[in-house]
């Protein structure tokens, strides 16, 4: 259900990541697969990142841009369809491609959502009307999409999404968690803050080097000092897992916005969240 953690205060007001969509934007995209101009500025800003200076993204690289841009990851062989759908070639060379890989990928998120939602559903069975689920149940919801979620978060997101009080929610209202979680990439605020002074300690003009970026994950997410976080040991292992599927990403000169600091380091708490999961 969820992933134990230490109880933190709430903060007052929400925390506004620059950069990142709106619960509207995304909504836009998770329902209707529509872009908005900033959300193919984030599309465009992550192909660099990934393609490099030669312009060329490895499809290779595929799942891991995707979970950039919060996808919930279709399986290998769907993923593999979809891009050979877009071309034949073993890279996409044009941010165009990616994109309509992107349209296509979209195409099966509500899918995903529809699967883990009628999943619950039936595991609740009449404790509720046959269309609604337990706000329990929608953190499995949110677990069955790889999106691992404690107890303050949720709380937060649900505030975010507009729907906070209910006692139990909609396949809509879940849409709306999961664009929330986005607006904020599962973080609450209090983490967000944590997130931004540890960023602010290197960054230049807002923005951090790649070089700083593992010793800035490490001081932000340190499991010493935050209990929902595996060990050290394990820590390591994940962030280097991390940066090893990231490949070429890491070598780019681009500088890292704290929007992106927060997508990797959503990336690496939802791996360490994931492995707790499946080890209690």
């Amino acid at each position: 259900m969820y992933a134990s953690e230490a109880s933190q205060p709430s903060a007052d007001t929400e925390f506004v990541v620059p950069e990142a969509p709106t619960v509207d934007d995304a909504m836009q995209r998770f329902q209707f697969g529509v872009f908005s101009a900033s959300e193919k500025s984030r599309v465009y800003k992550v192909f660099h990142r990934f393609a490099g200076a030669e312009w060329v993204l490895n499809k290779d690289s595929l799942d891991m841009v995707a979970g950039h841009l919060g996808y919930s990851l279709a399986s290998e062989d769907v993923m593999e369809l979809m891009a050979n759908d877009v071309n034949e070639e073993s890279s996409f060379t044009r941010p165009d491609e990616l994109m309509n890989f992107l349209r296509a990928l979209n195409s099966v998120q509500l899918e995903l959502l529809e699967a883990a939602f009628d999943k619950q559903v039936l595991k609740e069975g009449t404790a509720f009307r046959s269309e609604l689920i337990s706000i329990d149940g929608l953190a499995l919801v949110m677990k069955d999409l790889h999106f691992v979620l404690m107890r303050d978060n949720m709380e937060e997101l649900l505030q975010r999404a507009g729907i906070a009080g209910k006692p139990a929610v909609s396949i809509d209202d879940a849409a709306r968690v999961l664009a929330a979680y986005r607006e904020c990439e599962g973080f609450t605020t209090t983490e967000l803050q944590k997130a931004r002074e540890s960023f602010d300690k290197v960054a230049v003009k807002d923005v951090i080097s790649m070089d700083d970026l593992s010793n800035t994950l490490l001081e932000f997410c340190d499991p010493e000092e935050n209990s929902s976080m595996a060990s050290m040991k394990d820590f390591m292992k994940h962030l280097n897992e991390l940066l090893e599927a990231a490949g070429d990403a890491v070598a780019t000169v681009a500088p890292v916005s704290f929007y992106e600091f927060i997508v990797w380091a959503r990336l690496l708490r939802n791996a360490q969240l994931m492995k707790i999961c499946e080890s209690a």
